[in-house]
């Protein structure tokens, strides 16, 4: 139904094309550009080049410690799992749903 939306879209007319290209002119005047008025290249490492101001380098640059956090965390993980036991890898991977399951579930988690 989605896919058969966006082709109609797709093939409706416009009706109010003043107003489409003002609308377009404004999405292009708020683009990032640098001091020769181009277009930053997509390849811009946005954790080091101030492009919109400190405020956006410090968001990319928080944002890329969150990254490397999680992903510490997730290998930290990995490596306690494979140094103590693997089955902490199965921990809430398990079926549940019913009281017997659910028995079961506990039972299984007092012998790991």
């Amino acid at each position: 139904a989605l896919l058969a939306y966006l082709v109609e879209l797709h093939w409706r007319p416009a009706t109010n094309m003043v107003g489409l290209d003002c609308g377009l002119g404004a999405r292009s005047q708020q683009k990032y550009r640098d001091q020769n008025r181009e277009l930053w290249p997509l390849s811009t490492n946005l954790c080091r080049t101030e492009v919109g101001g400190p405020g956006l380098l410090l968001h990319f640059n928080f944002m890329a410690v969150v990254v490397i956090w999680a992903v510490a965390l997730g290998l930290g993980w990995v490596l306690l799992a494979y140094m103590v036991d693997t089955q902490l890898l199965v921990l809430g991977r398990k079926p549940y749903g019913t009281a017997y399951r659910n028995c079961v579930l506990v039972a299984w988690g007092y012998t790991v």
